[in-house]
């Protein structure tokens, strides 16, 4: 056979393999999720803002050009060791879910200074939040945003469980609709479950009923969007099992969360790892910050730990928590 007539086989060949794939298929592909409590990261930002205000407002005194000259060093210090976490081997997540992060200019201005870019998409959900601590979503290039469902958090208190509103959620839960670069698609949702502080039987309850309502939703998010991936991952304010108040409150709130799901966070709670270190607060040491999947999303996690690196243990009082996914 001569040359010229292999390279015609070839090409003919190749021609037919083309016209017989199909145009929606996807190919094998490894993800890297994670969730990140960023302590009170929106008070890291305070000299960048100043810095735009001086900019516009000449003749400032010299005081206070140093103030925020010194406000600087110390935000950039903060924020330099939030950016070793995230570009750490064991973090570098595709998809980071935060919570206490701060507003979508602040995170830009983040990413684009501290991580060179390192995420294309930057989303700060619609929360219930009076304290300015936002959660987002962080995708790098190639993860394409199908949909975002954030209204949750105007859901109405049925029950009654909100002293302080008329809302349900104390911030609320979002879910995100992923396109991965290979052509994969999935859910993946976070929410900062109401806080533990100044604990009780009534706001237990309250912290129940976020959980009751999130499960719900996951479910409803697997049965009625023809998609049945589905990850929740964030700050849940709750360890596994039954903790005070809970009993006389219908249970723990990760019971009840994760029923009839994956809690894909369960084993290595089990072996003792911790996510909320508490920094000196030795007693507040615990896992509570979880990843929660449906059937079918939990069989493409191949592994799920906690980052607890040196720098992660100044960068804030809870560890980055991932889990990697294999799509076949």
């Amino acid at each position: 056979m001569t040359i010229r007539t292999r390279l015609t086989t070839f090409c003919l060949t190749l021609t037919i393999f083309l016209t017989l794939w199909p145009a929606h298929a996807v190919f094998a592909e490894n993800v890297r999720i994670a969730t990140y409590n960023v302590e009170n990261w929106r008070e890291r930002f305070q000299a960048f803002k100043l810095e735009k205000r001086a900019a516009t407002q000449p003749n400032w005194p010299q005081e206070f050009l140093d103030l925020i000259a010194r406000e600087k060093r110390e935000d950039e210090k903060d924020n330099w060791e939030t950016q070793l976490v995230f570009q750490d081997p064991k973090m570098n997540a595709d998809i980071v879910v935060i919570q206490e992060g701060p507003i979508k200019a602040d995170l830009e201005y983040f990413n684009k200074a501290f991580l060179g870019e390192m995420y294309e998409t930057i989303h700060v959900f619609a929360t219930n939040t009076d304290r300015g601590q936002h959660t987002a979503i962080l995708l790098k290039p190639g993860f394409e945003v199908i949909e975002i469902r954030e209204a949750y958090h105007n859901e109405p208190d049925k029950d009654d469980v909100n002293p302080i509103s008329d809302k349900l959620f104390a911030r609320g839960p979002a879910f995100v609709r992923v396109k991965t670069p290979a052509g994969h698609e999935f859910w993946i949702g976070t929410n900062h479950l109401k806080s533990k502080s100044g604990n009780s039987v009534e706001a237990t309850k309250w912290h129940n009923a976020e959980a009751v309502r999130i499960n719900q939703i996951i479910k409803e998010l697997a049965s009625t969007t023809g998609l049945a991936d589905v990850y929740f991952t964030g700050d849940c304010n709750d360890e596994l099992g039954n903790q005070e108040f809970e009993l006389e409150a219908g249970g723990s709130a990760m019971d009840i969360l994760g029923k009839d799901l994956t809690v894909v966070t369960r084993k290595i709670a089990d072996e003792g790892a911790i996510s909320y270190h508490g920094m000196r607060r030795a007693r507040h040491r615990s896992f509570i910050d979880h990843i929660v999947a449906t059937e079918s999303a939990a069989r493409r996690v191949t592994k799920a730990y906690v980052v607890d690196v040196p720098m992660a243990r100044v960068s804030s009082d809870h560890f980055p928590v991932v889990a990697e996914l294999k799509f076949e």
